[in-house]
């Protein structure tokens, strides 16, 4: 089954302070859609890069920003961004539509996170295990209203 909601911009937060009128059904949607599936890896962004695709931009441990994996993240992989020592603002372009089982943003990543298009409107599809902001982490942006920067996030269960 595949469900999609357009996303043109939508800000999440941990406390749901921030959760604005789009936000808030689309965070509802995430929540309702997350489970249990099994990944094959849980990725770390390492905030060495800007956009999503080259596998240098993410590590295979949390806690450094090497070794990197063979890739970036993919529909089977949990994209998690929380690196110790990235607390920074994080700005990623997809560069083309991109797929996680899961997007995490994690307590480290407490200067928040930015998704955007990269010159052209992308997707980004989610599986069962949705967006989750942990504790502690920052502004969670998806997409942007300028032209090219769109994000649509899909979900698939």
């Amino acid at each position: 089954m595949r469900h999609t909601a357009a996303v043109l911009p939508h800000e999440f937060s941990n406390g749901g302070a921030r959760l604005g009128t789009f936000a808030r059904p689309l965070a509802v949607a995430l929540a309702l859609l997350g489970g249990g599936a099994a990944q094959a890896a849980t990725l770390f962004w390492d905030g060495t890069g800007t956009s999503w695709a080259p596998a240098e931009g993410w590590s295979a441990v949390e806690t450094a920003d090497t070794p990197d994996p063979a890739a970036a993240p993919d529909a089977a992989d949990v994209a998690a961004f929380s690196v110790d020592g990235v607390s920074s603002l994080q700005a990623v372009t997809l560069g083309a539509s991109q797929a996680a089982a899961m997007l995490s943003v994690r307590g480290s990543a407490a200067g928040g996170l930015v998704l955007t298009g990269g010159g052209t409107d992308r997707t980004l599809s989610l599986g069962t295990g949705g967006l989750e902001a942990l504790e502690g982490a920052g502004p969670v942006a998806v997409g942007s209203t300028a032209a090219g920067q769109g994000v649509a996030i899909s979900l698939t269960a």
